[in-house]
């Protein structure tokens, strides 16, 4: 049995590691790991929250309520019971943090490694425990104000929240799709006994499939502290949980055929776009360029020409877009079917690891991505005067805001960008 160990971290990369490692679903464990590794995280890692998945929010309890055919009163109380339990969410997530910061300086202050992972477990713990007990009674609550037609169909919301919880931990695209928010998006209030009948089919085979797969392993703590991974127990973990993510996606792609069929023809090619933007939400979500190039377009003091410019800029950054990701999604899809990655899931994030070097369409069809945003937000700067893009700037960091606490449901979050582990050696985060 080969193990490696996490080497030293203090200070704030030590909360930061901590937390990617411990925190709302236990300790988490990478597979597939080689002598040198890079990992790179591809998702956030949220604080707190039911079964690891993040707190239940506001859009979700709305969305319950369509399912549930929901009267405005009812749904009045539904956000009202929503609120209470976001500040009881919110009071445990700060007092957790209280908690995080205190036992850093003691183990700062005391060199103790181990007493500080010690105190972390014991605190992810407790807030998984109290996140699990606030998310219950939310949920025992919704149900006592349904009337009897409206409790047998609780059962749609249950699934609802395993998708969720799922979707926050998928490693392999298509696995993170749910087909119900895609329809809400594409088809918004459409209806139909046949659509309903493929959605009743659909959301009992994605449960029993959910319910199937493999939890993520554990990570226990070593000697002095350490993370010692049991590289041959990772990897066969690491494997099941991508064959049974790849049978969810699959059956994800499957049942999305037979429902886009279903469909007002009109719907049918916004279905393909959030169907493609839940499996690849790196690759196909809205860019930041554009949301920049939408809040330019909504200036009230654009000039014609101006107007004009920025119409061409999102026309041309759609049309080179549609190729470039295209090229990106079907770059992940061979990196995934060849094995040359693994990822690692739980506390509602991501850790995507590659084995040595990126396939070259991968890295080619990032960096032209990457390059086609930087050209255009040129561009569009370009043809701003110096106060709209002051305007501009204060319109995306408010934006930047309000998407982290709805993505979030209001969790505190962590984004890591590269960990690079070279056998004992050091743990870099940035």
């Amino acid at each position: 049995m080969r193990d490696l160990s996490f080497g030293r971290v203090t200070g704030r990369a030590c909360a930061a590691v901590v937390l990617v490692c411990g925190l709302a679903a236990g300790m988490l464990v990478p597979g597939a790991l080689a002598q040198e590794q890079r990992i790179v995280t591809s998702g956030r890692v949220s604080i707190g929250g039911g079964s690891g998945a993040g707190a239940i929010s506001r859009a979700s309890v709305e969305r319950y309520a369509v399912m549930l055919g929901l009267d405005e009163t009812q749904l009045a109380a539904a956000l009202t019971m929503h609120e209470g339990y976001m500040a009881q969410v919110k009071e445990a997530r700060a007092e957790l943090r209280r908690g995080m910061e205190e036992a850093r300086r003691a183990a700062e202050e005391a060199d103790d490694r181990g007493g500080l992972m010690e105190s972390i477990n014991k605190a992810s713990s407790t807030m998984r425990t109290t996140s699990e007990t606030l998310e219950r009674t939310f949920m025992d609550d919704l149900r006592a104000i349904l009337t009897e037609a409206q409790s047998e169909r609780f059962v749609r919301v249950e699934r609802a929240r395993r998708r969720e919880v799922a979707a926050r931990e998928a490693t392999v695209s298509g696995e993170a799709v749910d087909l119900g928010r895609v329809i809400a998006v594409a088809a918004p209030g459409f209806a139909a006994p046949e659509l309903a009948e493929a959605m009743d089919s659909y959301e009992l085979e994605l449960d029993r499939l959910i319910q199937a797969r493999p939890e993520p392993m554990a990570m226990g703590g070593g000697p002095g502290g350490g993370m010692p991974i049991d590289i041959e127990k990772m990897q066969a973990t690491m494997k099941e949980r991508s064959e049974a993510g790849k049978k969810i996606a699959e059956a994800n792609d499957r049942h999305a055929r037979k429902i886009e069929a279903l469909l007002p023809e009109e719907a049918r090619a916004a279905f393909r776009r959030e169907f493609d933007r839940q499996a690849f939400p790196r690759v196909f979500r809205e860019p930041a360029v554009m949301k920049d190039v939408a809040a330019a377009a909504a200036l009230d003091d654009l000039t014609p020409e101006q107007r004009t410019q920025v119409a061409e800029i999102r026309d041309s950054y759609e049309r080179d877009a549609r190729v470039i990701n295209e090229r990106w999604s079907n770059a992940i899809r061979e990196q995934e079917s060849a094995g040359g990655s693994g990822a690692f899931a739980g506390g509602g994030g991501i850790v995507m690891i590659s084995s040595g070097d990126e396939p070259e369409a991968l890295v080619e069809a990032r960096k032209a991505r990457r390059e086609l945003d930087e050209k255009t937000k040129e561009r569009l700067e370009s043809a701003m005067s110096e106060k709209q893009r002051e305007r501009l700037k204060k319109a995306r960091e408010d934006r930047a805001a309000k998407e982290r606490e709805a993505e979030s449901g209001g969790d505190g979050e962590l984004r890591m960008e590269t960990i690079t582990i070279q056998g004992g050696g050091p743990i870099q985060v940035r």
